[in-house]
């Protein structure tokens, strides 16, 4: 056994194709570089049925390439074989889908409870520690006020903008 090369895509999911190392691997195997493809799991190559189905019927089995997944066991040079891969493969992507679906349930949980959800702190806030809920910051938060205040009077954005800047000193 001879190992041509691996092909990793760390932190990016296999619900896409749009992966740098997938898309040279797909690449590599047009040019018969290997003769087999060795994941550890078929759902670490693809989340996608469509996906793998085309990538086995379009692109493995065309260039005489062997697929084997460590942790499942078929024979891709059988009709079943490629079945149970398809069986697989939508298990896979119903998998993925609910993952998302428990995700978003989560994340709407969270907000109705009252929580943050979100990855920057807006103005005027600051993150508790451990929690990832927010306290307000008083001196940033006078600022929004500020902000607000003088916007709903009327004054104009550049006007604000100076006016902060006296006041608080310049952001940049």
């Amino acid at each position: 056994i001879v190992i041509v090369g691996h092909y990793i895509d760390r932190a990016v999911s296999a619900k896409t194709d749009n992966r740098p190392d997938f898309q040279r691997m797909i690449k590599d195997s047009y040019k018969n570089a290997f003769d087999t493809v060795l994941v550890w799991k078929l759902d670490r190559l693809s989340r996608s049925q469509k996906d793998t189905l085309i990538l086995l019927e379009d692109v493995f089995i065309p260039n005489n390439c062997d697929f084997i997944s460590l942790m499942e066991s078929f024979d891709t040079s059988s009709a079943i074989g490629r079945c149970i891969v398809g069986i697989l493969a939508a298990f896979s992507q119903m998998e993925r889908e609910n993952i998302k679906m428990r995700t978003t349930m989560g994340r709407q949980a969270r907000i109705r409870q009252g929580h943050f959800h979100g990855s920057h702190c807006p103005i005027g806030y600051n993150f508790k520690p451990h929690s990832n809920d927010l306290d307000i910051n008083p001196y940033t938060a006078n600022m929004v006020k500020d902000v607000y205040k003088r916007f709903l009077s009327g004054e104009s954005i550049s006007s604000i903008a100076r006016a902060m800047d006296a006041k608080y000193g310049s952001s940049s």
